[in-house]
């Protein structure tokens, strides 16, 4: 796999004295524990090929900018920013390039953790 591109978001509306623990539970099953199981999956891939993209779709309601009534949704989405983080420094001796995007009222802003360069072993 050339290209890992991680789209999911479920917006769970409400302050932290809305949001119960299933409520909590569900949006980072969804938005986080989906994407930590797909790089888990295709990475080991990826690194043996030499090459390889992961896009992690984050949010401006995030540690960036916060937004009310988002409370389990911007956690979620800080918490992919830490994901992509961390992936990306932890795999930057092997070149791997990690991006992460956050959109932002209608329009998309790129906000990218470039650590590498790929090179295919030729």
């Amino acid at each position: 796999m050339d290209v890992l591109f991680n789209c999911a978001g479920w917006v769970d509306h409400g302050t932290i004295l809305e949001c119960s623990e299933i409520d909590w539970d569900s949006s980072f099953d969804i938005n986080v524990k989906s994407m930590y199981r797909t790089c888990r999956a295709v990475l080991p891939g990826m690194l043996k090929a030499g090459k390889g993209n992961i896009v992690n779709v984050a949010s401006g309601a995030s540690s960036i900018k916060a937004a009310p009534n988002r409370f389990a949704y911007a956690s979620t989405k800080s918490a992919v920013i830490g994901l992509t983080k961390s992936i990306a420094v932890d795999f930057i001796q092997q070149d791997l390039r990690n991006r992460r995007f956050s959109a932002q009222w209608n329009r998309l802003s790129v906000d990218r953790l470039l650590v590498g360069r790929i090179h295919e072993n030729s």
